[in-house]
C-alpha cells in the first residue's frame, strides 16, 4: 500500500467516523428534545385538567350564589308584595314624623308636648307605594351587590388558596 492509499483511506475512515458521530450525537439531542417535549405535553395536560375541574367548581359556585339570589329576590318582592296590597287596603297605614306647630294652642297638643308623644302624619296610600317601591328597588340593589361581592371574595379565596369549589364526589364524576 502506497502512501496515497493509506491517505485516502485514513481521510475516508476520518470523514466516516466524524459522520457517524455526529449521526449519534444528533439522535441523542433529538431524543431528549423529543423527552422533553412529551414531558411538557403531559405537564400541559394536566395542568389543563386541573384548571378545568376549578372552573367547573367556580362555575358551580356561582350558579348556587346565583340560585340564592334568585330565592332571596323572590322571597323580599313576596314581601313587598304583600306590604304593598296592606297599604292599599288599608290594613297598614304608613306615616311620618312631623313638625309640630309651635303657635298651636290647642289643648290636644298641649298636652301631646307635656306627654312626649310624636306629632306624626299619615302618608296617603299612593305616597306610602311610591315610597315602598324606592326601598324595594334600593333593597333589591343591595341584594345584587352583595352577592357580587360573595361571588367575587369565593373566587378569589379558591384562586389564592388554588382549592377548588367543587366538592370532590362531583370533581370525580364531571371528569
Amino acid at each position: 500500500m502506497d502512501i496515497r492509499t493509506t491517505i485516502i483511506l485514513g481521510v475516508l475512515l476520518l470523514a466516516g467516523g466524524g459522520y457517524i458521530g455526529h449521526w449519534q450525537t444528533a439522535n441523542y439531542y433529538d431524543a431528549k428534545a423529543a423527552k422533553a417535549a412529551l414531558k411538557a405535553q403531559e405537564g400541559l395536560t394536566a395542568a389543563t385538567a386541573a384548571a378545568r375541574v376549578k372552573e367547573r367548581g367556580l362555575n358551580g359556585a356561582l350558579l348556587k350564589q346565583s340560585e340564592q339570589l334568585l330565592t332571596l329576590q323572590n322571597n323580599a318582592d313576596t314581601q313587598i308584595t304583600v306590604l304593598r296590597t296592606a297599604v292599599r287596603t288599608g290594613a297598614v297605614r304608613l306615616s311620618i314624623l312631623a313638625k309640630r306647630d309651635p303657635a298651636a294652642t290647642c289643648a290636644d297638643t298641649a298636652a301631646a308636648r307635656e306627654s312626649g308623644a310624636e306629632a306624626r302624619s299619615e302618608l296617603m296610600p299612593e305616597a306610602a307605594d311610591a315610597l315602598i317601591g324606592i326601598a324595594a328597588d334600593g333593597d333589591a340593589a343591595v341584594r345584587q351587590l352583595s352577592a357580587v361581592i360573595d361571588a367575587y371574595n369565593a373566587i378569589r379565596t379558591a384562586c389564592d388558596t388554588g382549592q377548588s369549589l367543587m366538592p370532590e364526589s362531583q370533581t370525580i364524576i364531571n371528569q
